[in-house]
């Protein structure tokens, strides 16, 4: 199921969706790894020069801010989470965390990434690519899950 909301006075554009996945976890022994961020995940790191001489430019500032409940599958909880990710750069910023309560069947994943546009000079860009790369990696980050025994 899915729902969309644009709201074009405060310039937001809001979708709900509610879906339910087979096969998306991986199994290995008795733990059931998955990826936390499926539906926005950021993988985008430029490419890595060894004299960049030209200055860079960000031409699209945007916003993404992500909020999902993971329900746990029936006979499993939660084994280990991603650790909290923040760092504040003048190309943006990248917030991600997850809270679960002990019992609980539901994980709640936070995510707040904000890209700037602007023009960098070409000895910014190695600082630039490290923070495509953190994004990269914390959006690439497992919730590890464990049978209970019965």
């Amino acid at each position: 199921k899915y729902a969309f909301k644009n709201d074009k006075n405060n310039v937001i554009f809001s979708e709900t969706i509610d879906f339910r996945a087979a096969n998306y976890a991986s199994v290995s022994g008795s733990r059931l790894l998955f990826p936390v961020n499926a539906l926005n995940k950021s993988t985008f790191i430029p490419d890595r020069y060894r004299e960049r001489k030209q200055p860079f430019e960000i031409l699209r500032g945007y916003l993404d801010e992500d909020e999902y409940m993971v329900i746990l599958p029936l006979g499993y909880s939660v084994e280990s989470l991603p650790e909290a990710k923040e760092t504040e750069t003048e190309f943006g910023s990248y917030k991600m965390y997850l809270t679960h309560d002990v019992g609980s069947d539901t994980v709640l994943y936070k995510r707040k990434l904000l890209i700037k546009e602007g023009a960098y000079s070409s000895e910014k860009y190695n600082l630039y690519r490290d923070f495509r790369k953190q994004i990269a990696n914390a959006d690439n980050a497992h919730i590890v899950l464990v049978k209970i025994n019965p």
